[in-house]
This record gives structure tokens, C-alpha cells and sequence, in this order.
């Protein structure tokens, strides 16, 4: 098992603190396992540098590398590819610089290598870890492609995957204005459709095998939140080769990435009206055609009217549960219960708390508020539970919220 050799990137800009958790949690079992990760910093001061540099004088599997800052986060997952297709290691993990994973996920990993597949998709939110052989590409892009846009959720076999890859015209397809910010999602699976019977695996996790410790804020690109999500995540599916079945992996994207409340936000921000529907209006349908009418609605009405419209009956539920002297929770503690809960807060709705499954993996607080695990939550107490979780999600949380107590009143953000 210790015998494959991998190595794990990790690109950053500017954020010192960052690597210095993720090098503080995981270099010593790291290089217990015979994993070599590498800093690839673009900062443009010494912070990062001289980190990394303590830590080197303990660890012999630590490496930094350093680039300009000038070049874009998916031009440098390009660049390290395009390197480590003719390196050392037998498989390349570019990942997150917020991201932590335990020594139980790498086992888990390196375990999966055993298997020799070609690409690896990392699910990270699965109930228990377990490995599943992907014989459909796809029904795999479907399941994946959304979720492998977060750097760290692929592996990548050098010999076999990255070795054979045109790289200057997958660099002219893809790292262009257009499809950059999912360039790499192209990349995947353009390549896993020119090759003869690729192997592909998802690596299934339990979910407190991974943390992503700034999930609470903000997404670095918010200011281009349409563009990216709507007309570069469009446009990178549609130019896959016609294998695809396009339609339906471009509207796997994560239903609550632009949730109503993030739509309302931009409006109030003034980011979002009738020019931003008219320029996103092909996108919009392609990717959201069940909330066409949404959108459209959003860009017309008054902001005070398509609030009424679309999160109404939510507010008006919130409304009643506190005239009932009702406990309020709001269900996850990810990015999309802090963007809601931000939300209500702005508008001097209060709330009670944020649930969780398990405490474990998740923060103490958000914000003002706790984060309490369920049953102990709701064992006594009548609520009213609003679920701000992943649409795949949802049905499961509502029975097991109903197994602990009959009597709350479920919701959620999709309803």
C-alpha cells in the first residue's frame, strides 16, 4: 500500500495562516505514509516561504515550489499537470488550500490506488467510505462533474491519464476567457473520452474525513458568480465531445449554488436585474430550466415583491414558528446555510442555532449563532428545521430528522 507514489499540490495565494493549519494537521502522518506534498505559492511576500521553510528542516516529504502571481489558479493546475505527466509520481492530488483531510481519508486513498484506475473522483460527503468502479462515463458525469469544479476532487494516474494529453490544445480549448474557471473539469473529461477503456473510481468518504475550514465565506469569485456558474460552466459541458449527453450534466450543477436568496442578494446588490437575465438568459434555461421562470421573475419584480414571491412562504413560516414560541434552526453548517442565514440576518430575522448530523468536522459557532448536533437539539423541543443542504441531501436529512422527533415542522431552501 505505502508503495505507490503520490504527490500533493496544493496552489496558494497569500494565505500564510491557511498553509500553516493544513501543514500543522497533516504533514506528520503524511510522511508516516510516504506522501510528498508540495506548496505551490504565488504569494507575493515571504510569509508562505518562510512556513514552509520550518517545517522542512522536520519533514523530508515538504517541497515549495514558487510561481508568479500573475498567473490564474487554473492555469497553474494546467502547468502542474502538464509537469507531473512526465515526473516521479505515479499519481498527482491538486487540492484546496483550505481544505484539511484526516489520516483515516489518506488510508482510505491509498487503499483505492491498490486499484490502478486512471482518474479517481473523490465524493467527499458520502456516509462511509467505500469504492465504487465507474463502467458508464456518462452516468459518472452526471454524478461528478458539478463537484469536481473544487480543486481536490480528482486524482490523476500520470502514466496513463496525464501522459497522453495534448497539451497546448487542450490549453487553447480551454484556458480561455470563456471556459478557464472549469478548464479543469474539461480537461477530465475530454481526456477520460479519448482514452481506450479508462478506468475511473469514486472514492467514497465519510463526511468528517474532509473540512473545509472557510467554507463560511464568501466564494473567492463571487463577484462573478453568474458568468461562472452560468455561461463558463455551460460552455465548458457543451464544448465536451458529443459522447456527452450534455443536457443532462449541465444541469447537474448543484441546485442551491445559485439559490433563490443568493439571486434576491445580487439584486439588492445591484448586481443582478433585467441586463444580467438577457446576457445569462440561454445559460439560465440550459442549466435551471425548472427555475427559468424564477430568474426572469427576479429581473422584473420589485426586490420587496419577488421576495414575497419566491421566499415568502419560508419567511412567513419563520414568522409563525415565533408567534408559537417554536425553536428555529437551520439545518448545515456549509456554505449554503451561512449564505441564508447571513440572508435573514440582514433583514433582522432571528434565528436559534444551525444542526448538524455530528459535530464532529463542524465549527462550534457560525457566525453568532451555535452549531448543535440534532438529536440532542431536538429530543424535547417542538422546532421549525430549514434545511440549507445540497439537493441530494435533503430527503435523507428529513427522515432522520423525523425519526428524532415526530412533531418539528420541516422545510427546506428547494421547496
Amino acid at each position: 500500500m505505502l508503495n505507490h507514489k503520490i504527490v500533493i499540490y496544493i496552489p496558494t495565494l497569500k494565505r500564510s495562516y491557511a498553509i500553516q493549519r493544513v501543514l500543522s494537521e497533516e504533514l506528520g502522518f503524511l510522511s508516516e505514509l510516504n506522501i510528498d506534498i508540495c506548496i505551490y505559492d504565488s504569494s507575493p511576500d515571504n510569509e508562505t516561504c518562510n512556513i514552509v521553510k520550518q517545517y522542512k528542516s522536520q519533514y523530508s516529504n515538504l517541497k515549495y515550489e514558487r510561481v508568479s502571481e500573475r498567473i490564474p489558479s487554473n492555469k497553474k493546475y494546467f502547468d502542474i499537470c502538464e509537469k507531473e505527466a512526465r515526473g516521479k509520481y505515479e499519481y498527482v492530488w491538486i487540492i484546496q488550500d483550505h481544505m484539511v483531510f484526516t489520516r483515516l481519508a489518506a488510508l482510505h486513498i491509498l487503499d483505492s490506488l491498490d486499484k490502478q484506475a486512471d482518474f479517481y473522483y473523490l465524493d467527499m460527503m458520502g456516509e462511509k467510505c467505500a469504492f465504487t468502479d465507474e463502467t458508464d462515463l456518462n452516468e459518472f458525469a452526471v454524478k461528478s462533474a458539478w463537484m469536481l469544479t473544487r480543486f481536490g476532487t480528482a486524482i490523476l494516474r500520470t502514466d496513463s491519464f496525464l501522459n497522453g494529453v495534448d497539451w497546448n490544445n487542450n490549453k487553447k480549448k480551454w484556458l480561455n476567457k470563456k471556459t478557464i474557471n472549469n478548464s479543469h473539469v474539461g480537461l477530465y473529461f475530454e481526456r477520460l473520452a479519448e482514452m481506450d477503456n479508462p478506468r475511473v473510481e469514486t472514492i467514497s468518504f465519510a463526511r468528517d474525513q474532509f473540512y473545509d475550514f472557510m467554507r463560511f465565506q464568501p466564494v473567492a469569485w463571487s463577484n462573478e458568480l453568474l458568468r461562472i456558474c452560468l455561461e463558463c460552466w455551460g460552455t465548458t459541458i457543451y464544448r465536451l465531445p458529443s459522447f456527452y449527453r450534455k443536457e443532462a450534466i449541465v444541469r447537474s450543477q448543484d441546485s442551491l449554488f445559485i439559490s433563490t436568496t443568493q439571486l434576491l442578494s445580487l439584486k439588492a446588490q445591484r448586481r443582478y436585474g433585467l441586463w444580467a437575465y438577457w446576457r445569462f438568459k440561454k445559460w439560465i434555461e440550459l442549466v435551471y430550466p425548472n427555475r427559468k421562470d424564477e430568474f426572469k421573475g427576479v429581473a422584473t419584480l420589485t426586490l420587496k415583491k419577488a421576495e414575497h414571491k419566491y421566499i415568502g412562504n419560508v419567511i412567513q413560516m419563520i414568522d409563525e414558528a415565533a408567534e408559537r414560541g417554536l425553536k428555529i434552526y437551520i439545518f448545515g453548517a456549509g456554505r449554503h446555510a451561512s449564505e441564508f442565514s447571513r440572508y435573514i440576518s440582514e433583514k433582522n430575522i432571528e434565528f436559534d442555532g444551525f444542526l448538524v448530523s455530528k459535530s464532529e468536522g463542524n465549527p462550534e459557532r457560525i457566525g453568532e449563532h451555535l452549531v448543535l448536533e440534532a438529536h440532542e437539539a431536538l429530543e424535547k423541543d417542538d422546532a421549525l428545521i430549514i434545511i440549507a443542504v445540497a439537493a441530494q441531501n435533503v430527503e435523507s436529512i428529513k427522515s432522520s430528522l423525523a425519526k428524532i422527533n415526530h412533531k418539528v415542522i420541516i422545510t427546506s431552501l428547494l421547496e
